[in-house]
């Protein structure tokens, strides 16, 4: 399921982004999320940094599923304390290639 596809107007920062996946994609969340409480298999969810996309996904997922707040957030933050140091410089690259 394509949430983004290389819109140009989406602000290129974590926080901006997120409000700006809300607003503008978040019919597209909430589709996902119906798609995942209808379907009895399990579900394998991949981003390359999981952080923006799937990790708004995963947390809603997780929020539906009655997990604590607070669980959500950790796991949430989790993947900014995984990531190599030398992503931010590699998703700059990439997303320059992209022409984005």
């Amino acid at each position: 399921m394509e949430l983004i596809a290389a819109d140009p107007a989406a602000p290129h920062n974590l926080r901006p982004f997120t409000f700006w996946l809300a607003e503008n994609r978040g019919h597209l969340l909430a589709d996902a999320v119906r798609v995942l409480a209808r379907e009895p298999l399990p579900t394998v969810m991949f981003c390359s940094s999981g952080k923006d996309r799937t990790g708004v996904l995963s947390a809603l997922v997780q929020s539906a599923l009655g997990v604590a707040e607070d669980a959500v957030l950790e796991d949430y933050a989790r993947t900014e304390k995984l990531m190599p140091s030398d992503y931010l410089a590699l998703a700059l690259e990439r997303s320059r290639r992209a022409g984005l």
